[in-house]
């Protein structure tokens, strides 16, 4: 598993990732790190390198038809977030925020 990726500067807006951990028929587990920023060794200007340190914990939703594709084949890969909405009579995700 990734324990430190270098991202853009402008876009860490984030205290915390989630790891696609499983996706069922209707639900999708999600693992949750606390994360730390470092400084870039080869893009010191622009980029930052985000660590993964504690899990904070596992969330399992369920998710809408729409993003079971969209997240379809991608266990392992590491989000922001994710949207949640009251869906009929019950509370579901509806928007994946990618990384």
């Amino acid at each position: 598993m990734i324990k430190n990726i270098e991202v853009e500067k402008s876009k860490i807006d984030f205290k915390s990732l989630y790891l696609i951990k499983e996706i069922n028929i209707d639900t999708v587990t999600f693992i949750k790190y606390e994360t730390d920023t470092t400084m870039s060794m080869m893009h010191n200007d622009t980029h930052s390198n985000v660590v993964l340190k504690d899990i904070i914990g596992t969330e399992i939703f369920r998710a809408s038809h729409d993003v079971l594709i969209e997240l379809a084949g991608k266990t392992g890969m590491l989000i922001k977030g994710f949207e949640i909405e009251k869906v009929k009579k019950r509370v579901e995700i509806t928007k994946i925020k990618w990384l």
